[in-house]
């Protein structure tokens, strides 16, 4: 009996963040005596960057925030989230909040790559609070003309200061996950291209 609910939990803590994303929900978390899950443990083979207290905290402020979060379908394949973005479809019929997500997961072949904490709406939350950070010309905010696309993009810097993820690939692995608090998001005026963890 103790092999069978072993193997039960072990089914739900690798399949947790696929049912995550299928169902658009987070589900709880096993964790293990130290206060990590098993997943953060478990995600590379070693230790999960996690955040201290002061995350801890600002987790807990957003939350009511989050899951409140709904996107407004504004036609022809175009989701408004509460802030104002506009998320549509991108170059290959590929969504942009879809492009987006790749970033909820490693790329271990990729040099480097930005990883967030958290699920789909939380990530989309916080893009709504970067967002609100640029409209409100927050010092945090950090712009530059983007040498790409239509000439009309311009890319964002935002210091979040809390973990809002960790930088991932070779890179990231060689350096053991190193966590990050900053924000790139590319915007075509109020249409986001792409946006991911940067440091």
């Amino acid at each position: 009996m103790c092999v069978g609910l072993l193997l039960l939990a072990a089914a739900y803590i690798y399949g947790r963040p696929t049912l995550e994303r299928w169902l658009n929900i987070t589900l709880p978390e096993i964790h293990l005596g130290n206060g990590e899950s098993h997943q953060d443990q478990a995600q590379h083979g070693e230790h999960r960057p996690l955040g201290g207290s002061s995350q801890q905290k600002n987790h807990e402020q957003t939350e009511s925030e989050r899951k409140d979060f709904e996107l407004a379908d504004a036609g022809n394949g175009t989701l408004v989230s509460p802030a104002g973005l506009k998320y549509g479809m991108g170059p290959n019929r590929e969504h942009r909040i879809d492009h987006i997500m790749r970033h909820l997961t490693d790329s271990p072949e990729r040099p480097t790559h930005g990883v967030f904490l958290g699920a789909r709406d939380e990530v989309l939350a916080l893009l709504d609070e970067a967002y609100n950070m640029i409209l409100k010309n927050s010092n945090q905010v950090q712009s530059q003309a983007s040498d790409q696309g239509s000439g009309k993009r311009v890319e964002y810097e935002i210091e979040m200061k809390r973990q809002i993820g960790y930088m991932a690939g070779e890179n990231g692995k060689r350096r053991n996950y190193p966590k990050t608090t900053k924000l790139k998001l590319i915007l075509e005026g109020d249409r986001p291209v792409t946006a991911y963890p940067t440091w």
